[in-house]
């Protein structure tokens, strides 16, 4: 079987979710089947790609868009695909909902007009758009495994690498535990660190720093961003922290999954609530054995299991939220039941091999044949 994958932006850094998941898809998709991608990489980043691909470099958005439309014909007229899986940006706030809606549209069309059916697979939809407003644009909207009632899914999974951590059955809590928040902004400008701050929800966990030192607890902030001095140097002068400079580490962009094998819990303290987010961050991170604490929001829900999985606190409260790790950190019963609890459940449910068997399943049940991926 023939897949044509069509993504804007998928190049280094591999720090985001979108991105990742594009490339392990493709690659786990090739060891069945022939798969090329067509996408864009911003200036000065490179495409790497494990499956042939057709790539040019772009600098201001919408032209990462054209790009796409007009090489999409000639590409599906050489290759012959029997799908097309497109992968969209997720925001749709203000200008951007006008042109990756139209992108959205006219990637389909295209399909339709050469006769091969395209699903538009979402990673992820700002709270700006729904779900049912992005359905009369697609022919096949596409969306996570946990979006309730809809009834075209594909899990969003993680690669493994056939690499297994060693779970203790207890893991001891250090006197001096490490935190880890992490994002995957790579832009080096004041507005990126700005919506890490505000959006990813840093301010929070920079504002429970005071209490959090006090139980000697240490903070690691990832962000590639953070490379540049000017930006580090901005978040430490940030009103909203309060930990002390022997208690912070700024760095860049880290190895995965290295990282979470050296700390003992992952804060994602995102301030707002989403139509649809699977944090790749958040499910390697449990993936690996390293417990995470998230906000009350609903889209997250499913990853908290009541508790089971995911520890939680309301969002935006820094005070809850210190006080909740603070006492968890205290319980090491609790903490390895949780943490346990997650990496299996992350481990079961999404693979990447099964985000490739739910594809082809879809795109057996379109077309009334058994998938060949097994």
């Amino acid at each position: 079987m023939k897949i044509l994958l069509v993504a804007p932006e998928i190049c280094s850094p591999w720090t985001e979710g979108r991105k990742r998941f594009v490339r392990d898809l493709g690659f786990a998709l090739s060891k069945e089947h022939d798969v090329i991608l067509l996408c864009t990489k911003a200036k000065g980043q490179t495409t790497d790609f494990p499956v042939p691909y057709k790539s040019a470099e772009r600098g201001w958005g919408p032209f990462h868009l054209i790009f796409l439309h007009n090489a999409i014909g000639p590409l599906i007229n050489n290759f012959k695909p029997h799908l097309v899986c497109h992968f969209p940006y997720a925001t749709f706030q203000h200008i951007y909902r006008l042109a990756n809606t139209w992108t959205m549209w006219k990637i389909d069309r295209l399909c339709r007009r050469h006769s091969v059916p395209c699903f538009t697979i979402m990673y992820s939809i700002s709270k700006e758009a729904t779900p049912e407003m992005l359905k009369p644009w697609v022919s096949n909207l596409v969306l996570n495994q946990f979006s309730f009632g809809y009834e075209k899914q594909v899990r969003l999974g993680i690669c493994f690498d056939n690499k297994t951590p060693v779970l203790e059955r207890r893991k001891p809590i250090p006197r001096n535990p490490k935190l880890l928040f992490m994002a995957g902004m790579w832009q080096q400008t004041h507005k990126r660190l700005k919506y890490v701050l505000e959006r990813r929800g840093l301010s929070t966990l920079l504002r429970a720093g005071k209490k959090l030192t006090e139980t000697g607890a240490q903070l690691i902030v990832a962000v590639p961003l953070l490379e540049n001095p000017e930006l580090r140097d901005l978040l430490l002068r940030d009103s909203n922290n309060t930990w002390s400079k022997e208690c912070i580490k700024l760095i860049g962009e880290v190895p995965l999954p290295d990282i979470f094998e050296s700390v003992d819990l992952f804060v994602f303290p995102y301030a707002r609530e989403e139509s649809s987010f699977l944090p790749t961050s958040v499910i390697e991170s449990m993936a690996w054995g390293t417990p995470v604490i998230l906000p009350d929001h609903d889209f997250l829900a499913y990853l908290r299991q009541d508790g089971r999985t995911a520890f939680s606190f309301p969002a935006g409260n820094s005070d809850q939220l210190a006080n909740i790790i603070t006492d968890l950190l205290n319980d090491p019963d609790k903490y390895n039941t949780v943490r346990e609890n997650g990496m299996h459940y992350v481990r079961k449910e999404m693979s990447i091999e099964q985000s490739c068997k739910d594809l082809l399943s879809l795109y057996a049940r379109l077309h009334s044949q058994t998938p060949k991926y097994s």
